[in-house]
């Protein structure tokens, strides 16, 4: 009688078992999740148009927009660690757009709009920052619309935060 009732008082003790959670983050962008399986990626997308590996990293690029846009995954130990947009050649047709409603072409006032002030410009002064609670970063880079006129959002790209970059995006 003592012996079990010893075991039930270590059962009880015993940290109850967490609930299963989600290997990737929700952040969804291109058709990807951020830190999903990226063979869950490719079956979602098919072939992609150029792949190339750059030490321990690998890049897969998608065309989407109807050739106006391109989506580049980074994979690392088989991870989506970023995913990033960009119009091709300034493309006036990319249409792409981030969970924000910021989109490839969208002016600086819109994405401040969307976004509010970036928490700080990183090292390039055209490139705006946002870190997230969720452990991903965003990044926004400006360039000349392809009528040369107004700068806009012509690269969009989120990352996990343990990458290369974290210094620039800590949360």
């Amino acid at each position: 009688m003592l012996i079990g009732a010893l075991v039930g008082l270590l059962a009880l003790a015993r940290p109850p078992t967490p609930a299963p959670m989600s290997d990737a983050l929700t952040v969804i962008f291109c058709g990807g999740v951020l830190g999903e399986p990226f063979d869950a990626t490719r079956a979602r997308l098919g072939d992609a148009a150029s792949h190339s590996t750059q030490g321990a990293t690998e890049s897969w690029v998608y065309s989407v927009d109807r050739g106006a846009s391109a989506c580049t995954f980074r994979v690392a130990q088989g991870r989506v660690i970023e995913i990033g947009a960009n119009a091709i050649a300034n493309s006036p047709d990319a249409s792409m757009k981030d969970p924000y409603g910021v989109s490839l072409g969208s002016g600086l006032p819109e994405l401040v709009q969307l976004r509010g002030a970036p928490r700080e410009q990183g090292t390039n002064e055209r490139r705006y920052l946002y870190p997230s609670k969720s452990g991903a970063c965003w990044t926004y880079d400006l360039g000349q619309s392809a009528q040369q006129k107004d700068v806009v959002v012509t690269k969009i790209t989120v990352f996990l935060n343990f990458n290369e970059r974290e210094e620039d995006c800590a949360p």
